[in-house]
């Protein structure tokens, strides 16, 4: 008995919904026309959608798998991506919540929200719905390369259960604090960077730890920006390449200090009064100071302070990068002076006595200090040989370090040229007929030289740098360093560190914009010289 024959193409197995596939090496209108082509020709296959510049194919009906394969042998790997969610259609349109302002209430902070999934704009579209849809939340901005929501105001356990609901993983990044806050970006210090060839060894060393997004190496303020990864192997990995390196710890989410009054007695219900506001806080009193750490707006907290009678002030913490870069720069000279004059001196001496015939030959059995030449020449030697230690150290340590890692850099030309010199020298001295008509022929002072020159070039160019530094620092000095913020309970001052991102600051005639921002209420001429060199005052409004 014959069993009844289904179709081949059972019409149950097709996509009913539209699906996403990632292409790669597509690069013109050629590629797009062959991928969609190749999808268009699979059975049951409806329409095919390339965007070139995302690297995408939207396809609707077919087999998936089918559509991947008939695509990859097209000449161009593709591979599925996460099933788009039903929401993904663009939502219908809702009324905007009313814009935020620095009067909203004091539990307002911002936090980050990492959310996986996101295909398109209209998955960036339904998320940032979701969120505002969310009671007491009256910012969010969603991108999409980044896969990150940010959020002013709200629950943030509440604005994840709503995404979650529209079928993205969400989970919170950050505990609620200041906008400067962001466990997944970290700076590190490194010293020893003279040249770009050590910035591609640093960037390379800490793009090859596990986790790291993103890093940027600069040389002149000799810091790397890095996103991912953990701090303490992306150090690791950069001390292995030859290149010191500490992690810059920067001031904790919500971390503040507050200055008293040193006549005022300590109050019996200070802590009380400190924990009141929103959230959980931590305390270090040392009277008249108190370290705290509270997700509570610091404006929010002095207005408190201050209706209660004990006015306070909030003292500025921030550390100017550029005055410790100055510093350290100032160290790095000093350093190099010291290195080049030591290798000068006795390269100078050396060749200066070598020129005044006064040295004594390699082969002379007795010398004025009752050595033989080879056993002078081995004192000399053993001079250099320290000199170098000192004066060049830092340049062969590093060129250890690059070869273990199968690389070379300028550190490597460096301890290269200088040892092959002292080497050549010391065969000469143990053997001084190894090279004929070679006697006198020694490369000691060119070793200490080479090194002399190099740290006098070394001490200018950091010098050079650091006039540089300076000078960008005067321009940021030139900036306020406190805002006047505007809240609910009334108006007071706290240092631009610690704006929050969504505070509306209040700027008088003759003060300095001390933020960028939007103009909400007022206007008024503002000097942008600085910025845009325009010479004239500039109009602002609102908006």
């Amino acid at each position: 008995m014959n069993a009844p024959v289904t179709a081949n193409r059972p019409p149950e197995e097709y996509s009913d919904t539209p699906y996403l596939l990632q292409v790669e090496e597509m690069s013109c209108q050629h590629c797009v026309q062959a991928v969609e082509k190749a999808a268009l020709e699979v059975d049951g296959v409806s329409g095919a959608r390339v965007d070139l510049e995302a690297g995408t194919v939207e396809v609707s009906g077919g087999r998936p798998h089918e559509v991947v394969q008939a695509i990859s042998d097209a000449g161009y790997p593709a591979r599925p991506l996460p099933k788009v969610p039903e929401s993904c259609p663009l939502p219908e349109t809702a009324p905007e919540p009313p814009p935020a302002t620095a009067a909203g209430p004091a539990t307002e902070h911002t936090y980050v929200i990492d959310v996986d999934d996101m295909t398109c704009s209209s998955c960036v579209a339904t998320v940032e719905q979701a969120i505002r849809a969310v009671p007491g939340v009256t910012e969010a901005v969603v991108d999409l390369v980044e896969k990150q929501a940010h959020v002013s105001g709200g629950d943030p356990q509440a604005v994840i259960a709503a995404i979650v609901d529209q079928g993205y993983p969400a989970r919170l990044r950050e505990t609620p604090g200041g906008v400067h806050a962001d466990a997944d970006h970290y700076e590190i210090a490194i010293d020893d960077m003279t040249c770009s060839s050590c910035v591609a060894a640093v960037e390379k060393a800490i793009r090859a730890v596990p986790g790291v997004r993103e890093a940027s190496v600069n040389l002149v303020e000799k810091r790397a920006q890095v996103r991912g990864g953990d701090p303490q192997a992306v150090i690791a990995a950069v001390i292995d390449q030859g290149y010191p390196a500490r992690l810059i710890e920067s001031a904790a989410p919500g971390r503040f200090r507050l200055l008293f009054d040193a006549g005022l007695a300590r109050p019996k219900n200070l802590e009380e009064l400190l924990e009141a506001g929103a959230g959980p806080v931590a305390l270090e009193v040392d009277w008249p100071r108190v370290e705290i750490t509270t997700p509570e707006h610091p404006a929010d907290l002095l207005l408190r302070l201050k209706a209660a009678g004990l006015p306070a002030r909030v003292e500025e913490t921030f550390v100017d990068p550029y005055a410790e870069q100055a510093e350290n720069a100032r160290k790095e000279i000093g350093r190099s002076w010291r290195r080049a004059l030591v290798a000068g001196v006795v390269g100078v001496l050396l060749i200066g006595a070598e020129f005044s015939g006064i040295l004594p030959d390699l082969k002379q059995p007795q010398t004025f200090l009752g050595l033989s030449g080879q056993g002078f020449w081995s004192l000399i030697a053993l001079i250099c040989l320290f000199t170098m230690g000192y004066s060049g150290r830092n340049y062969y340590v590093t060129a250890v370090k690059q070869a273990r890692h199968l690389s070379a850099n300028m550190d490597t030309l460096v301890a290269l040229g200088t040892s092959a010199a002292w080497i050549a020298s010391v065969i000469l001295i143990v053997d001084p007929d190894f090279i004929p008509g070679g006697g006198r022929k020694l490369y000691l002072d060119a070793a200490v030289l080479i090194l002399a020159f190099l740290q006098l070039g070394h001490a200018l160019e950091t010098r050079a740098k650091r006039t540089t530094s300076e000078a960008i620092g005067s321009l940021v000095q030139l900036a306020p360093k406190s805002a006047h913020v505007v809240r609910e309970a009334g108006e007071v001052e706290i240092p631009v560190s610690l704006l929050r991102l969504g505070d509306r600051i209040r700027v008088r005639p003759g003060e300095t914009v001390p933020i960028d921002g939007e103009v909400v209420e007022g206007q008024s001429s503002v000097d942008e010289s600085m910025l845009t060199g325009e010479p004239l005052p500039v109009e602002k409004r609102p908006g």
